[in-house]
């Protein structure tokens, strides 16, 4: 793998109430992976046809160009109201280009593809290109009332032709209610926020295009062409709206501060692969925008410095949270999907829930001390048996400084729990 990330940013002030940014960015990867396997040299029973001799050599090229340019004004309305207009786009382009080629057969010694008995090639190109802009204003009153309002405008190569974006709002507000440097409270601030985003789909998803393929006729071959994906003119992205609501509050001279926020989000048009009917005679699934999926919960921090001498410095971090995850539609007529061998995604549960036939009960009957086929009892169908996502999470840290910051130790510990992990291993086992 041979990798190279380049990024320049120019900056221009060409008066004090205004700034101008832009960035451009470049990363590009070329992976070549190749597996070989020597004539004569591996298990035939394991591997009949690689025996014979098998060279397989993808090379792969990923590249992202990036271009930000952004510009902000700030000025004063008033002694008491202070405002920020911004305004700024973006382009991306994601390219990805990939060749394999094969062969099968090789004379003892030989790593090359050249001279196999049979050989085999394929290529690949993607291409997805998105640009956005945005406004943003922000207005602040005596630096306690912060208010910011924007809209951005999305388009991506992705979506279906028949989608014309549409703008995504955001609000929000911040209240300083209490700004004291003594006292138990020291500061206290309340928040509110509301935004949209999207995600997009595939990069081919809603496109409709064929793949070549090998037609025989009378012993004679020539090329044709084959539906390779139906597409959907109307593909759209996932629409997300989240609002946020919360505090920060500062005790004890502000040697310990708490935060404290509740989300809701809910994503609606959430993509989905659907089968349809094989006798159209084309692909055996398509993406259509089907599902409706919330997540809700809350989030908490704590940090604290208790002890802050000169010469030595404890600090204490604690930050906590809790989630809740829900596929309220999956889309008329759409069968819950599985993934993998006990995950599914099914309406009315989390995404991804783990999903297994019951131990109903067992039995030692002849009494050997094992359980053996014949003494348990499995119910016939999956049932739900919980989340794959983590529904708590927990993280502690701690940290001490020796000397003014000249020597630190730190500590973490991170939990997480309320999910179900499928343990692999043993299964294979």
């Amino acid at each position: 793998i041979g990798r190279f990330t380049g990024g320049l940013t120019a900056n221009w002030l060409p008066l004090g109430w205004l700034s101008t940014r832009a960035t451009f960015g470049y990363d590009v990867t070329n992976r070549q992976d190749t597996q070989f396997w020597p004539t004569g040299e591996v298990n035939p029973s394991a591997y009949p046809t690689q025996n014979l001799g098998e060279i397989n050599v993808t090379r792969a090229q990923t590249s992202q160009l990036s271009v930000d340019l952004f510009s902000a004004a700030t000025y004063q309305v008033s002694s008491d109201w202070n405002g920020r207009t911004a305004v700024g786009g973006q382009f991306f382009r994601n390219l990805t280009t990939n060749s394999f080629a094969q062969g099968r057969g090789l004379a003892r010694g030989s790593e090359s593809i050249f001279g196999a008995a049979t050989t085999d090639a394929s290529d690949d190109y993607i291409e997805s290109r998105s640009a956005g802009g945005f406004v943003d204003q922000q207005m602040s009153f005596q630096n306690r009332l912060f208010l910011t309002a924007g809209l951005r405008l999305d388009d991506n190569s992705s979506f279906g032709k028949n989608f014309n974006t549409k703008p995504l709002p955001k609000l929000s507000a911040s209240w300083l209610a209490r700004d004291q440097g003594t006292g138990t409270l020291n500061t206290f601030r309340l928040r509110a926020a509301y935004g949209q985003s999207t995600q997009q789909p595939g990069s081919i998803d809603a496109l409709r295009f064929y793949a070549q393929s090998a037609v025989r006729r009378n012993a004679e071959s020539s090329s044709g062409v084959s539906l390779a994906n139906l597409g959907n003119a109307d593909l759209k992205p996932e629409l997300s709206q989240e609002i946020e609501t919360g505090f920060d509050a500062g005790l004890f001279g502000g040697r310990v501060t708490l935060e404290a926020t509740f989300f809701y989000k809910e994503t609606k048009d959430a993509l989905i692969e659907r089968e349809i009917v094989p006798s159209l005679g084309t692909t055996t699934t398509q993406f259509f925008n089907l599902g409706k999926v919330s997540n809700r919960g809350i989030e908490l921090r704590l940090d604290s410095r208790i002890i802050d001498n000169p010469n030595f410095a404890w600090d204490l971090t604690v930050s906590g949270s809790f989630t809740r995850n829900r596929l309220h539609e999956l889309g008329e007529g759409v069968e819950p999907i599985t993934l993998g061998f006990i995950q599914r995604h099914v309406e009315g549960y989390p995404l991804g829930g783990i999903w297994d036939r019951p131990l109903l009960g067992f039995d030692d009957a002849n009494g050997n001390n094992v359980i053996e086929p014949g003494e348990y009892t499995i119910g016939d169908t999956a049932v739900f048996r919980g989340s794959a996502l983590p529904t708590r999470e927990l993280g502690v840290r701690t940290g001490l400084s020796f000397f003014g910051n000249l020597f630190n130790v730190a500590a973490l510990v991170d939990y997480r729990g309320g999910h179900w992990i499928e343990n692999g291993t043993d299964s294979f086992r």
